[in-house]
């Protein structure tokens, strides 16, 4: 099942972009750059998941990214300003005749023995600290 918000999304655009599943994207990363952690969320004790949905061009740039789930506005400014800077494999053969591709995205920001971490996994994340310390 597609996501309501992704058909919504891909309707506005004429529905010529490719939805990409999370895992089938994720081949696509050859480097991924982790979010910084913003100093006021550190200091507030913010801790999430930030979701992004990304459209991407034909050549696999970033054209647009929406927030469909984030704690505080600054995690998922952050977790946008990352998946700027990923660099990306070639893009695949069946982009040639579509506009791009749309798929979401997965941040982690959480603390761990006293740290903030933020993350981008290919997997869910198995909790070191499972009680937050």
């Amino acid at each position: 099942m597609i996501p309501t918000l992704i058909c919504l999304f891909l309707a506005e655009v004429g529905g010529q972009y490719l939805i990409y599943p999370e895992l089938r994207f994720q081949q696509l990363i050859e480097k991924s750059i982790a979010p910084v952690y913003p100093s006021e969320d550190q200091r507030a004790g913010t801790v999430g998941v930030v979701v992004l949905e990304v459209r991407f061009d034909r050549r696999l740039a970033v054209e647009a990214t929406s927030v469909l789930e984030s704690p505080s506005g600054s995690l998922a400014s952050a977790a946008q300003q990352a998946v700027t800077a990923w660099r990306l494999a070639p893009a695949p053969p069946e982009l040639s005749s579509a506009r791009g591709i749309v798929t979401k995205l997965t941040f982690y920001f959480s603390r761990c023995k006293g740290r903030y971490v933020a993350f981008y996994s290919r997997e869910a994340p198995t909790p070191v600290c499972g009680d937050g310390r």
